[in-house]
């Protein structure tokens, strides 16, 4: 079998060759002929071996980078898996008046509204994606939109989209989102356009749970997606005799479960699960999707610091990287899994014990003082971290 060589290695195969060949050829002393050419072969040898690796290695998605692992994508499976853009921001707003003196208004797709200047006097602009109207006696109507500038820029808080800057039929119209947009997201990097391709290769399965949920989890803004699969006894029912039809069957009932940054998902973001899921979802399955319910989680843990580990001083004074390490094992949990003390005590033990950067001897979790089961639509998100 071959195998890597080192230079070294190179000069005395071909030492051991020349000297097969011709035993008379005996001085590679330093500076003959010999010697010369040998180390000329060696080095020529170990570069062209070298270059070799890195090529072989380029041909593996997990030793390719930037342009080299698209263009390693695209080759395999087509111009789908291409690295995805900055993907846009998306959100709710609602649309209010005060009075329907002024009739019904016709909302255009397309209209445009925006935040407050910020410090630096710039603002953030969102597109409705679709016309609505409010009828002669409606208040109110909800309308999907779309930040005009892609990537996180265009994420925004509750409360902020406030200013309509198209000109509508009726002047008392005004505007707000009740939650935040999210969903803008910045061109994937190497780690995440792997596991991007991944999830694209997962959803070539079709109709299988972990297909539609490698789709979802490829809709930008969705950061977690869990598929449930039940089975359901049924039976056939005549309307109009209102009588049971035939014997019982079983069907297939599948529920995705969502969740962006803040562990729930709004109506345009579930829009955009569903849309995803289309050309994976098995042929007369139904598949429903559900935002999952954010359940905040506190944590606070007994830690004891090892006098004798690397970070001792700073860690004396600051338990702050401790704390991020709590706060992502949290943030990191799928939608619904239950925490357990005793998986959650290895996980922080595996970075800080003695298997890890060794700063720590032990840690116990204080709060929750039991294990925390979730429901399968729910998911934990991290509350007050701490430690003692």
């Amino acid at each position: 079998m071959g195998q890597v060589r080192t230079q070294q290695e190179l000069y005395d195969i071909f030492k051991d060759e020349v000297q097969v060949s011709n035993p008379t050829l005996t001085d590679f002393t330093d500076g003959s002929i010999n010697d010369a050419v040998a180390g000329a072969f060696s080095v020529a040898a170990n570069e062209l071996q070298a270059l070799l690796i890195d090529k072989f290695v380029l041909t593996l998605f997990e030793g390719a980078t930037g342009q080299d692992l698209e263009d390693l994508a695209t080759d395999h499976f087509g111009e789908s898996f291409a690295r995805p853009g900055a993907s846009n921001a998306i959100g709710v707003v609602e649309f209010t008046r005060p009075t329907f003196t002024n009739g019904a208004v016709t909302i255009p797709a397309g209209t445009v509204v925006k935040t407050d200047q910020d410090a630096n006097g710039e603002t953030k602009s969102y597109n409705t994606l679709l016309t609505v109207a409010m009828g002669v006696s409606d208040l109110s109507v909800f309308a999907s939109v779309e930040a005009q500038d892609a990537g996180t820029v265009g994420n925004t808080e509750a409360g902020t989209v406030i200013n309509i800057e198209s000109t509508l039929t009726d002047p008392t119209v005004v505007v707000n989102n009740a939650v935040d947009i999210l969903g803008g997201e910045e061109e994937l990097d190497d780690v995440d356009y792997l596991e991007y391709i991944r999830n694209e290769i997962q959803k070539l399965s079709g109709g299988s749970c972990e297909a539609i949920q490698a789709a979802l989890e490829n809709v930008p803004g969705i950061e977690q997606a869990t598929v449930k699969e039940f089975i359901g006894y049924v039976i056939g029912w005549d309307i109009s005799g209102s009588l049971p039809v035939g014997d019982p069957f079983i069907i297939a009932r599948v529920k995705a479960f969502i969740s962006d940054a803040n562990g729930t998902a709004n109506a345009a973001l579930i829009d955009l699960a569903k849309e995803a899921i289309k050309t994976v979802k098995g042929c007369g399955v139904m598949v429903e999707v559900f935002a999952a319910v954010a359940v905040t989680q506190d944590w606070t843990a007994a830690i004891t610091l090892n006098p004798g580990g690397p970070n001792y001083s700073s860690l004396s004074v600051d338990t702050a990287p401790i704390i991020t390490s709590m706060t992502e094992y949290l943030q990191n949990l799928d939608i619904g899994d239950d925490f357990v003390r005793t998986i959650a005590r290895a996980a922080i033990m595996d970075i800080w014990g003695p298997d890890g950067s060794n700063d720590l001897t032990d840690f116990q979790t204080v709060t929750p003082t039991g294990d925390v089961s979730t429901e399968d639509n729910e998911r934990l998100v991290p509350g007050v971290i701490s430690t003692q």
